[in-house]
């Protein structure tokens, strides 16, 4: 009964510890407004996509309005280069520079005079071999917890992010990790939620995105769970790549998708 007890303390923490929103906060100790760049470029098809909004006022912290009078430029280092369209809600999408694991991708957003800059390269993907339910049962209650499986290369830093949706919205965890401490290892990772607010019942899809990522955006999003867990009376802006004052990341890297439907 004690290893029970014990054992389910430490899942209730390990859940709270990873249920982090994906918020980016802004420092309250500067009043004037903020750009906030998110960029991604990938392997996968689709557009790569570049989103930018702008913080209002120290006491607006969380309204972000979409910035589209900015251009966006990504190019990579074979001298290819695309300025993105504009379609909604800050967002900017292009298609013609191709994801590569092996080059590096830089950013240049210009928008009102002020121009900032970025660049990443993209890490070589590692396999993602297996997503799967683990189910267990405390004092009565059944809890299902994804699970993911891959072997970390040896020799090669690595990092990783992995986005999880369920029945097709995404959730607000943040999953990071690097091979700091398992180099050359089969990982095992859970993906916990939320059992009380987003627990799984049969018939839920799940789809986990596996992304190699580089040190820096590894970085910026455990500076963010950081930043999230930190108390609102000391805030602190995650650790960001991009240069000229604004918020954010951008980030080249490879993805990998599995997907599974609960079973029970």
């Amino acid at each position: 009964m004690h290893c029970k007890v014990y054992f389910f303390i430490i899942l209730i923490a390990c859940l709270t510890m990873t249920a982090c929103e994906q918020v980016i906060d802004v420092d309250l100790n500067e009043a004037s407004p903020r750009y906030v760049i998110e960029g991604t470029v990938t392997d996968s098809d689709g557009p790569h996509q570049v989103k930018i909004t702008q913080s209002k006022n120290f006491d607006e912290v969380d309204d972000f309005e979409g910035v589209d009078y900015a251009e966006v430029i990504i190019s990579d280092d074979r001298d290819n280069s695309e300025l993105l369209t504009y379609t909604d809600s800050g967002i900017y999408q292009g298609n013609d520079v191709d994801g590569t694991p092996g080059r590096t991708y830089s950013l240049t957003v210009t928008v009102e005079g002020e121009t900032f800059t970025a660049s990443s390269k993209m890490p070589e993907p590692v396999k993602f071999e297996t997503l799967y339910i683990e189910t267990i049962t405390i004092f009565g209650l059944t809890i299902n917890i994804p699970k993911i499986q891959y072997y970390d290369p040896e020799g090669i830093e690595n990092y990783y992010r992995h986005v999880l949706f369920v029945n097709g919205e995404q959730n607000n965890s943040i999953f990071v990790s690097s091979d700091a401490l398992y180099d050359g290892s089969q990982m095992e990772r859970d993906l916990p939620l939320n059992y009380q607010e987003d627990g799984l019942t049969q018939g839920d899809t799940l789809l986990v995105k596996m992304q190699s990522i580089d040190e820096q955006s590894y970085e910026y999003f455990s500076s963010l769970i950081k930043t999230i867990n930190r108390s609102a009376a000391s805030p602190a802006n995650p650790i960001t790549n991009i240069s000229g004052g604004a918020l954010g990341y951008f980030s080249a890297h490879t993805v990998q998708t599995r997907g599974l439907e609960v079973e029970h």
